[in-house]
């Protein structure tokens, strides 16, 4: 009886320690959760110590105007930040390559022709990128600001030579950038660990986040609802016809008209 008792006593005791051990575990894991991200979604980045954080906030300066910079180069180009990936363009045929030239930007048709214009055939394609990493890899709007980011930043930091004369040792780690689209802003998380030495001190943040109050989700979806509509509805054709309409006539200082009996 007394072996038995023992044997429950020491169930009874293991059983305890699971328990707890389980507690600890969703506890931690819960703390970790919150410490990483915060009710809005938005990472959680530990702050340095106020003699470090002038090198904190040039970082960021750095991540933002960076962002900017690739945001309005992929808004003039029609989604894209390197549009010769596309295809061939041609400033003298326009139609017969993969988008319009203004002066030095590229900006790809979403909706147009592939086929030579001498062809009777016609194959409609679209250049429109996609919006999430997730869908493309490669040449998705987060994809395509990732790369830009991570290539340009290193030129704004420039190798954090403004901190150098005040004392300050600086040792940067690779850059790897995650661009979030979101319902009301661009997200930007640069993951870059850094090595800050200044007499016997030292830090060593690991990540940067910036927020840009872009709604490029947004902007994209009505530019997708216009080429829908062009492709469906051909609108654009229809507002040309009441055009030539209205300024045609038999008259040698009018258009020629489309149909006109005299």
């Amino acid at each position: 009886m007394k072996s038995k008792k023992g044997q429950v006593t020491i169930f009874i005791i293991l059983g305890l320690i699971m328990v707890f051990g389980l507690v600890l575990f969703y506890s931690l894991t819960s703390k970790i959760t919150k410490e990483t991200v915060d009710s809005s979604g938005r990472p959680v980045i530990a702050q340095v110590s106020q003699e470090f954080r002038p090198i904190q906030l040039f970082t960021e300066s750095c991540v933002r105007s960076t962002a900017e910079r690739g945001l309005l180069i992929l808004g003039q180009q029609g989604g894209y930040i390197y549009p010769e990936l596309v295809g061939e363009f041609s400033e003298t045929e326009p139609t017969e390559g993969r988008g319009i030239v203004q002066g030095n930007m590229r900006v790809p048709f979403w909706h147009h022709n592939v086929e030579p214009s001498q062809n009777s055939k016609v194959i409609l394609s679209s250049g429109k990128p996609a919006l999430k990493e997730v869908d493309d890899a490669e040449m998705s709007i987060e994809s395509q600001l990732n790369r830009y980011i991570e290539g340009e930043l290193p030129s704004c930091l420039n190798g954090y030579s403004l901190f150098l004369n005040q004392g300050f040792s600086v040792l940067q780690g690779t850059i790897d950038v995650e661009t979030k689209m979101t319902e009301f802003s661009v997200q930007v998380l640069v993951d870059m660990p850094l090595d800050i030495q200044r007499s016997d001190v030292s830090e060593s943040p690991e990540a940067f986040f910036v927020e840009l109050p872009i709604d490029l989700k947004h902007i994209y979806e009505i530019a997708d609802k216009i080429a829908s509509s062009q492709k469906e509805l051909r609108f654009l054709e229809n507002h040309v016809i009441n055009l030539l309409g209205g300024f045609s006539g038999a008259d040698m200082n009018k258009l020629p008209p489309t149909s006109m009996t005299t």
